[in-house]
């Protein structure tokens, strides 16, 4: 009985410290069809979406700008959703790390969709597939820039939106 009760402690020390599932960063990765799904559905809040990757030093550059925005999302019906062009088998290794080594708290999604001729078009007509680039969608509204971002153009993109 002893030899039990000693077991079960060894076990029980072993496994507390442990880090369980429900601790870690947990980003879907999506196709368009998916993500079109996402942008389609939430009718409620101005929704912005930036298309960037962690290997694009413009889109890590820019990202304050979307963290700032995510802090005052709650009292301007924002919703802000980092879509990451990252290859999705670096989803663990290099995309998760980066979220959370730089504290984003934003929505994250990793689109894993391999035509990009096929839905870059989709997204925006004039939007040649450079990142980062920001979409603004709310109540059918929507507007579009492709390129670095500050925190001026952002507003004047929810402000198009708005109107």
């Amino acid at each position: 009985m002893l030899h039990r009760l000693l077991i079960l402690t060894f076990l029980f020390t072993l496994f507390s410290g442990m880090t369980t599932p429900e601790n870690e960063r947990v980003i879907e990765v999506v196709n368009f069809e998916q993500l079109q799904q996402v942008l389609g559905s939430d009718s409620e809040h101005i929704l912005v979406v930036n298309f960037w990757a962690t290997w694009c030093l413009p889109c890590v550059a820019e990202l304050p700008v979307f963290a700032e925005l995510e802090e005052e999302s709650a009292e301007r019906n924002i919703r802000v959703l980092l879509v990451s062009l990252d290859f999705a088998d670096q989803l663990n290794e290099r995309l998760i790390p980066f979220v959370e080594k730089n504290g984003i708290r934003s929505e994250v999604m990793l689109l894993n969709e391999p035509d990009a001729n096929k839905w870059i078009p989709q997204v925006d007509k004039t939007w040649s597939g450079a990142i980062p680039a920001t979409l603004v969608l709310y109540k059918g509204k929507q507007t579009f820039y492709e390129g670095s971002i500050d925190k001026e153009r952002l507003n004047k993109l929810i402000k198009t939106v708005l109107k």
